[in-house]
């Protein structure tokens, strides 16, 4: 999603890319989200449980409010699966846009301070990590 930024993996193991991205391994994925007004709880509680989205339901998801200002919200989320502009979809559904979307978080490794644009190598416990959490080791 050209739209999106944040945390982006690069590896020449196309074993472990697949496994990270395909939705049976379940790899969590975080995003900070920014989304036009103040969805109520009520709204909120029906995304976390899951929406219908191109005719297929979204599996339910963990979401915490994080700021919210007169115009718009701020929440983190965990997904575990990752459908083609998952998070734009489900809350055009609720007709709350989003503004922003920073993917924070893969399985075990976090973006932490890296700032934009910029990259730094994996070290051999985060690789290990990931290879762990798809079962690779």
């Amino acid at each position: 999603d050209k739209d999106s930024e944040g945390l982006l993996l690069f590896t020449n193991d196309g074993t472990l890319a697949h496994r990270l991205l395909h939705p049976s391994h379940k790899i969590s994925k975080t995003y900070h989200v920014t989304v036009r007004g103040r969805p109520l709880k009520a709204v909120l509680d029906l995304l976390r449980q899951g929406v219908d989205i191109e005719g297929k339901m979204t599996l339910p998801c963990e979401m915490l409010v994080l700021e919210t200002t007169r115009r718009s919200t701020v929440l983190e989320i965990v997904l575990k699966e990752g459908r083609k502009r998952q998070i734009r979809l489900m809350f055009n559904t609720v007709n709350h846009p989003v503004i922003r979307l920073i993917r924070i978080k893969i399985g075990p490794v976090s973006l932490g301070k890296l700032l934009p644009g910029n990259y730094r190598i994996l070290t051999d416990s985060e690789v290990e990590s990931l290879k762990k959490a798809v079962g690779l080791i």
